[in-house]
């Protein structure tokens, strides 16, 4: 610790840390939350330790479930399930995690969201009183479900788009962000984001500091890369509507020509303001927007050794700066900046 830093005093209260434990919840995540707190418990009071305070704990961790006794919950790490004995949800805690849950359809995401109705009421009082809530990956959907999100923006799943827009049309969301923080919303997005959303609170609640350090025990380094440099495609797959499935097998043939709209609509044996409803109904997004994400996807995916003026005429441009200020819009980097990023694992990839 600097010594320039003045330590909290011993009185101060440890901040209340309620872990929420669902059916369908993600283990891995929810003790890794859990075991990261405990981490910063144990650094501050190692008295060889940079971050020591004396008596002074800046967290108090539980488990927590709206049923304090679960049984047999998959767990889906293995092939079996687990019991556990959980305590009560306490009132207004200063942070409570939500973490991501599993599912293998988007139907039984729905079922589960849906079963979580008290969850969500109970999270809508606890924020109100003052709680800071926060969630990665499809946690998110939770709070989307709960409202938490209609006048708040958030990030979370990349290939969650679609269902987002289906069953939560009232949520905002800011998916292209690592991490988003608003009115006491703190969301991350898919898989690994849960890192940074970590340290970010880390950050919050015990300083810059102890956040770097934690972050170089951990070997976990601060992403600044956003979500969309990772997007490879809109998530619209398994689309039930005729009409959009339609339009999206013909915008696939039609890649590198010209966007027109009307031609799109007869193609699909509709109107063109009908086929623009159904798109924002079921995609949340314009034929256009469609367009322009899958031709970014296909850049993205032809990113080898390809020069940017070819893998652009391969997509449909025509105008380096225009593909280049579209390609930046959609994930957050340049090409230039994306090819460098990217280079190793593709590297690897060949191998």
């Amino acid at each position: 610790m600097s010594p320039s830093k003045q330590p909290k005093p011993p009185s101060a209260k440890a901040r209340q840390v309620d872990i929420f434990i669902y059916p369908g919840v993600s283990f891995s995540a929810a003790l890794m939350m859990q075991d990261f707190l405990n981490l910063a418990n144990q650094l501050f009071a190692d008295a060889t330790s940079p971050m020591y305070q004396a008596q002074y704990r800046p967290f108090d961790i539980r488990l927590v479930g709206m049923e304090t006794r679960l049984k047999n919950i998959p767990f889906r790490a293995a092939d079996h399930a687990v019991s556990l004995q959980l305590q009560a949800p306490r009132a207004a805690p200063a942070l409570i995690f939500i973490p991501p849950l599993w599912y293998d359809t988007g139907k039984q995401l729905a079922t589960i969201v849906q079963q979580q109705a008290t969850l969500g009421d109970w999270l809508c009082q606890q924020h109100a009183a003052g709680s800071i809530i926060a969630s990665s990956c499809t946690g998110t959907t939770l709070l989307a479900q709960a409202g938490l999100l209609n006048q708040t923006q958030a990030t979370g799943c990349w290939w969650l788009a679609n269902w987002y827009a289906r069953h939560t049309p009232n949520a905002q969301f800011c998916l292209e962000k690592l991490v988003h923080v608003e009115n006491r919303i703190w969301t991350a997005a898919a898989g690994t984001a849960f890192f940074n959303l970590f340290l970010e609170l880390m950050t919050h609640f015990a300083g810059a500091e102890a956040a770097t350090i934690l972050s170089r025990m951990l070997l976990v380094a601060p992403n600044d890369a956003p979500q969309a440099a990772f997007m490879s495609r809109p998530a619209v797959s398994n689309i039930e509507d005729i009409v959009v499935a339609k339009a999206q097998r013909w915008l696939a043939k039609h890649l590198a020509q010209p966007f027109n709209l009307d031609a799109l609509a007869a193609a699909c044996a509709v109107s063109s303001r009908t086929l623009m409803r159904r798109f924002k109904q079921v995609l949340g997004m314009t034929p256009l927007s469609y367009l322009q994400h899958e031709r970014i996807a296909k850049a993205l995916l032809a990113s080898t050794g390809l020069s940017h003026v070819l893998i652009m005429e391969r997509v449909g441009y025509s105008d380096l700066s225009s593909f280049r200020k579209l390609f930046r819009t959609h994930t957050g980097l340049t090409p230039t900046d994306y090819r460098e990023r990217f280079r190793s694992r593709r590297r690897l990839s060949q191998v």
